[in-house]
């Protein structure tokens, strides 16, 4: 049971931030902009909890986040900084099915399987292109 609390607690909003950094890291590998990774909301925005080159993550506990890219970007950049967080969930699905037979604990084991689903399933949430409002 607790292997649910942990992935609830931990796991989750890491995989969010990682998840949240793919869109930071492709903006940051294809222009010269800074981007500001968010996880909860933009209050306390100033407030930066560590800085990765021109990666400025700003982080509460949360299951849900953003990124920010200053100045413009090109149709390609977009492209790439929109589709850099699919390809860190689906990396991190990756590393985690594999990590599921290096252990021997079964409730390690479930909870890296939990954790691969969770992953997989942000990727193929991602996978299709949505425009928010």
């Amino acid at each position: 049971m607790y292997i649910y609390t942990v992935l609830y607690v931990l796991v989750i909003p890491f995989c969010v931030l990682i998840h949240e950094i793919g869109h930071a890291f492709a903006n940051v590998l294809t222009s010269d902009n800074q981007s500001h990774v968010h996880l909860a909301g933009l209050k306390d925005s100033s407030n930066r909890s560590f800085e990765i080159g021109r990666i400025s993550c700003h982080l509460k506990w949360s299951y849900y986040g953003f990124c920010i890219w200053g100045g413009k970007l090109s149709k390609n950049q977009r492209i790439d900084a929109l589709i850099g967080e699919t390809y860190m969930s689906l990396i991190m699905a990756v590393v985690f099915v594999f990590s599921v037979n290096t252990v021997s604990n079964e409730s390690m084991q479930a909870l890296l399987s939990s954790s691969a689903g969770f992953c997989a399933s942000l990727f193929l949430a991602t996978a299709i292109p949505v425009k928010y409002p």
